[in-house]
C-alpha cells in the first residue's frame, strides 16, 4: 500500500498486533497491471482454458459438470498429500475466483450475517452485466465415502442460509444469488448448490 499498488477501502483491524485490512485496486491502470503480472501467473496452476470452463459452470449452475471438471483438475494436478485440510482447496477455489477479478469482487474468510463466509462474488457494474451474487462455502473430510461427501455439501449449502452470509450483499444491485456448497475428501469432489431471489 506503501507504493499506491494497494488502497485500504475498510478501517484497520488489529489481530495479534498486525495491522489487517480489506484492499481494493486504486485505477484501471494499476488493475491492468494487477491482471497481466499477478493473475496471470495462475496460468501455471490453473490454465485459462481450464479457468474459463469452470466459470461457464458457474454461471450457468451446471453442478454435474463444474464437479466433474474440479475432479478431472485435482486428479492431473495435485498430490494426495496436498490435499490435507480446508486451506489448500480453499486457496484453489479462491485463485479460480480470482481469475474473474474483471468482473467481481473478491473477498474471503469475512464476517457476514451470523458468522464468517469462506467466499463472497460481489459483481461489479451491476446494473449493466445483470451477474448474481455468487456465495461459495467449503467443507473437507478424510476419507468420506459418496453419501458421507454428499451431506457435506449439503452442510455447506444449509451454513450459507443458516447463517445468512448474504446479507453482506445488502445495499447493492443484485438480484439473484447463487449459493455453493463444495466439499472435498482427497481428490473427490460432490456440489450442492441453490439460486436464490434478492
Amino acid at each position: 500500500m506503501l507504493t499506491g499498488y494497494l488502497k485500504a477501502i475498510i478501517q484497520y483491524h488489529t489481530f495479534g498486533g498486525d495491522y489487517i485490512c480489506e484492499v481494493s485496486l486504486p485505477n484501471k491502470e494499476i488493475s491492468y497491471v494487477y491482471s497481466k503480472e499477478i493473475i496471470s501467473q495462475f496460468e501455471n496452476v490453473i490454465p485459462i482454458s481450464v479457468a474459463i470452463s469452470k466459470q461457464e459452470a458457474i454461471y450457468t449452475m451446471d453442478i454435474q459438470a463444474l464437479q466433474l471438471r474440479l475432479e478431472n483438475f485435482l486428479l492431473q494436478t495435485i498430490s494426495f498429500h496436498d490435499a490435507t485440510n480446508e486451506t489448500f482447496y480453499h486457496g484453489l477455489i479462491l485463485g479460480l475466483c480470482a481469475m474473474m477479478n474483471n468482473r467481481y469482487r473478491i473477498t474471503s474468510n469475512r464476517e457476514a450475517g451470523n458468522g464468517r463466509f469462506d467466499i463472497l462474488m460481489l459483481p461489479l457494474n451491476n446494473s449493466t452485466n445483470k451477474l448474481p451474487g455468487i456465495l461459495i462455502e467449503l467443507k473437507t473430510g478424510k476419507e468420506f465415502n459418496d453419501e458421507k461427501l454428499e451431506q457435506l455439501a449439503k452442510n455447506a449449502l444449509n451454513q450459507i442460509n443458516k447463517r445468512m452470509y448474504h446479507t453482506e450483499m445488502n445495499g447493492y444491485d443484485v438480484k439473484e444469488v447463487l449459493k455453493y456448497g463444495i466439499a472435498f475428501s482427497g481428490k473427490k469432489v460432490c456440489i450442492k448448490a441453490e439460486i436464490s431471489n434478492f
